[in-house]
């Protein structure tokens, strides 16, 4: 992000790419208050540039869940089927009461799969041009 606020992801990137494979050579350390400043200005628009990438993620974790709802549903409904039709009517009983509460604590896990954001910095550079001349 350059100090007038204008964001460069595609130089954000690469520059993460080079930190990635070139060892990077240190020129000066700043005071901590300043890399909390300057991790509060860019919060805002780190937020408003992966929103989409938010969005798809909340997307495919909601199908997720939709699809192993289903598929749970679907494996209770088979197994209360085959415990009606044979044993004991007490021993009968005994089981869907034991796959009842299995139905209940799976159900429960699925309410409580929740996304929960947070933006955690890894690392904030500063990059300034060198005079040339």
């Amino acid at each position: 992000m350059a100090d007038d606020d204008r964001a460069f992801a595609p130089t954000a990137r690469h520059m993460w790419d080079q930190l990635l494979t070139t060892p990077p050579t240190v020129l000066q350390n700043r005071d901590i208050e300043t890399p909390h400043q300057a991790f509060e200005r860019l919060r805002e628009t780190v937020e408003q540039q992966g929103k989409t990438v938010y969005e798809e993620l909340v997307q495919a974790h909601g199908e997720r869940l939709a699809l192993e709802r289903e598929r749970g549903e679907h494996a209770f409904a088979a197994r209360r089927r085959a415990i009606e039709r044979i044993g004991l009517p007490q021993v009968r009983n005994h089981r869907l009461n034991l796959l009842e509460q299995e139905e209940q604590r799976f159900r429960e896990k699925l309410e409580r799969d929740q996304i929960l954001p947070e933006v955690t910095p890894l690392l904030l550079v500063r990059v300034e041009g060198c005079a040339r001349g």
